[in-house]
């Protein structure tokens, strides 16, 4: 992952995304020429692209942009802690309006009317000292409980939610989100589903997650027309397998 002061961005999201739309490109052309071609992509070079500001302000300015780790340069932003064992909330401020809100939500207190906090560069100036203040508040409340009363004020903030948050989560659970699946190597679990839905089209599970080289055979001699010799040869060296090495488990 490459990480700079205004966004944070994988490889593999990049990656997986240009490579998708190089295919599209290139098969338009095939149908167009009747000619395919060789796709060659770098990971690394997919991420450049979306680092437009850091090298403007290199080349501008001569500065390498740092990190701002749970910051946006464009607005009051942090992750600050809440009541309970680990337990985390995000909230962010992106203007005065939400800022006189989010005052409003706190009670107002005598803090928030500090000369150095009352413009949003003040604030970004003094943002450790505020993020300081802003967890007083969040530390004496259950992270939903903070959530609901920031976001009844229309203010953006969540909850820090963990794996076990996730399967209990009220929104999620009311979308059927999560799919009961058996697979005979490892037993019944919840499986995260489909992120969206179709309005016409049901989506079911029809098979659970795979084994290693479970679906070898289709996929080389149904899909890729292979012969059982060649599919055994490349069994034989070991190009294709269904058992794990025994530096794994």
């Amino acid at each position: 992952e490459i990480a700079t002061r205004s966004a944070t961005f994988s490889m593999d999201t990049t990656g997986g995304s240009a490579i998708v739309m190089a295919a599209i490109m290139a098969l338009h052309r095939r149908k167009k020429t009747g000619k395919g071609q060789l796709i060659d992509l770098a990971m690394g070079q997919t991420i450049l692209a979306g680092l437009g500001e850091a090298f403007m302000d290199y080349t501008m300015n001569g500065r390498v942009q740092e990190s701002l780790g749970n910051r946006l340069p464009a607005a009051i932003q942090g992750c600050y802690r809440c009541k309970g064992e680990d337990a985390w909330i995000v909230i962010t401020l992106f203007d005065d309006g939400d800022w006189e809100a989010f005052c409003k939500v706190l009670g107002n207190p005598a803090w928030t009317k500090e000369a150095k906090f009352a413009d949003a560069p003040g604030r970004r100036r003094n943002q450790d000292e505020l993020d300081r203040n802003v967890e007083q508040w969040t530390s004496g409340r259950d992270k939903y409980e903070a959530m609901h009363l920031l976001q009844k004020a229309g203010i953006a903030a969540g909850p820090v939610l963990s794996e076990k948050d996730c399967y209990e989560d009220p929104h999620v659970l009311a979308r059927d989100f999560f799919k009961e699946i058996s697979q005979q190597w490892c037993g019944t679990h919840r499986y995260p589903g489909f992120a969206w839905r179709f309005s016409r089209t049901p989506q079911e599970v029809k098979l659970p997650p795979p084994g290693l080289g479970e679906h070898n055979e289709h996929v080389y001699k149904k899909i890729l027309g292979k012969t059982d010799e060649q599919y055994a040869e490349l069994e034989k060296e070991e190009h294709i397998g269904d058992v794990y090495g025994p530096n794994i488990m």
